[in-house]
């Protein structure tokens, strides 16, 4: 099943998953979830890997070379 706008493909639900059609950037997030926060979401800044963004700004991305938090983490002490 696919959805346009305006002629353009903006998604796409099939067996294989849910499509947007584009990577997204730190800007402009692929999913992003409030239409009044659109810099807020997640992308992929490319193969094998999904980024969280808010504000704009890439907070958190998993790839194959692990993860990389970029601010502030908190991390419980403790074995």
């Amino acid at each position: 099943m696919a959805f346009s706008v305006n002629g353009v493909s903006a998604l796409s639900i099939s067996n294989q998953g849910i499509n947007t059609g584009t990577r997204g950037s730190a800007l402009v997030p692929a999913y992003s979830f409030l239409t009044t926060d659109p810099d807020t979401g997640m992308w992929s800044s490319g193969a094998n890997g999904i980024n969280f963004t808010t504000g704009g700004t890439s907070i958190l991305q998993i790839d194959a070379g692990g993860l990389t938090l970029n601010g502030t983490g908190i991390a419980e002490t403790g074995s």
